[in-house]
């Protein structure tokens, strides 16, 4: 089981179900989903949000045929690669968040710009951004207005707790892995560069080739980044990782993000317990999704995603109890794995009726 310890992108061995998902996301579609929710906003509402749901849907048309450019260049992007789409929409969000918050990707940004025209982004964008102006609608009403969606909101928050983390371990650790890396830009970031890290991405043969193209295409320097190809099916990761130049014995902070869902629940025990191994003070920071989501029961939502991602061909496996107390699940869990809990952070405040949607744990090797 070893050998599967983490899913990179592009991995999986069902072929990429493209034309289900563009259908899916035909203007019409897009279009009746998008005048549903504005309508939904506008009813719930004063005069403000009713100015900026008639600008909305007057100006639909634009950010509909944004939107259509952007996605079909995605999915030619795809299709040209072999990419995982699962491996694509975390960029993007990081897109949207260094186009509108504090937080700055230049890499991501400049991976984008190879592929995604930045006159659909416009369009894509810029209509919401006017009508919210014009009707006297804070920043923040927006991101909260794309925020009900779990899953883009979970992308996001994810981002920000998971480089919260890294800040505050880089300076006790010596080296920094990326674990299934895909369009992770962490590992040539300017803090990272500063600290004197020495990093390590492990992925496929078959993503990082691409990766390191669109780095060398968009003039990102990742000389400083050793590269781990690992073929998940032979080999063992943690191994090749040491061939490559990986002391197991020093601290080490290992980022694992958007991957746990994709495996079996021994696999992700077993990636962890190999962490554990590692020297004293390495960290892990691990996302993951509950139960619910995985299996995709309770909320519409969550039906809705499992169904999707099994028809990309990359389907849902591991799923955490998320019940309250979602932190008393997780630390049982990694402390049974050998694993010291320092963190828990839920999307979302706890209800005792509700199962969480995800969460972002760190722990350390003691």
């Amino acid at each position: 089981p070893r050998a599967l310890a983490f899913k990179p992108s592009g991995t999986h061995p069902r072929k990429l179900h493209l034309r289900p998902l563009a259908m899916a996301l035909s203007r019409a579609t897009l279009a009746a989903t998008a005048a549903v929710l504005l309508l939904a906003a506008a009813l719930q509402g004063g005069p403000s949000v009713a100015v900026f749901v008639g600008l909305e849907l007057l100006l639909l048309p634009v950010t509909i045929s944004g939107v259509g450019v952007c996605a079909g260049a995605v999915f030619r992007q795809l299709g040209r690669t072999g990419t995982s789409a699962t491996a694509m929409a975390p960029l993007l969000v990081r897109y949207a968040l260094d186009e509108y918050t504090e937080r700055k990707d230049p890499a991501g940004r400049a991976i984008v710009d190879q592929f995604v025209p930045y006159a659909a982004l416009s369009a894509a964008a810029r209509p919401t951004e006017f009508a919210a102006r014009v009707a006297g609608l804070p920043d923040e009403w927006v991101a909260e207005l794309f925020g009900s969606s779990s899953l883009l909101h979970q992308m996001a928050k994810r981002t920000f707790l998971m480089d919260a983390a890294l800040e505050a371990h880089l300076a006790s650790v010596e080296q920094l892995v990326v674990l299934g890396a895909g369009f992770d830009t962490r590992g040539v970031s300017s803090e990272v560069e500063r600290r004197g890290v020495k990093v390590f991405e492990v992925d496929t043969g078959r993503t990082q080739p691409t990766k390191r193209s669109l780095y060398q295409s968009s003039g990102v320097n990742s000389s400083k980044i050793t590269f781990v190809e690992v073929d998940f099916n032979t080999e063992h990761w943690l191994s090749k990782l040491e061939a490559s130049g990986f002391d197991s014995s020093r601290p080490s902070y290992f980022h694992w993000e958007g991957v746990s869902y994709y495996l079996p629940r021994e696999v992700v025990s077993a990636t962890l317990r190999d962490m554990s191994r590692c020297g004293r003070g390495s960290v892990v920071a691990l996302d993951y999704f509950s139960r619910e989501v995985v299996q995709g029961t309770g909320l519409a939502e969550n039906v809705l995603l499992k169904r999707v991602v099994t028809k990309l061909g990359e389907p849902f496996d591991f799923g955490l109890e998320m019940s309250p107390p979602a932190r008393q699940h997780a630390a049982e869990w990694v402390t049974d794995i050998g694993l010291q809990l320092e963190e828990v952070a839920t999307m979302r405040p706890e209800r005792t009726d509700r199962s969480q949607f995800s969460g972002v744990l760190i722990a350390s090797v003691q």
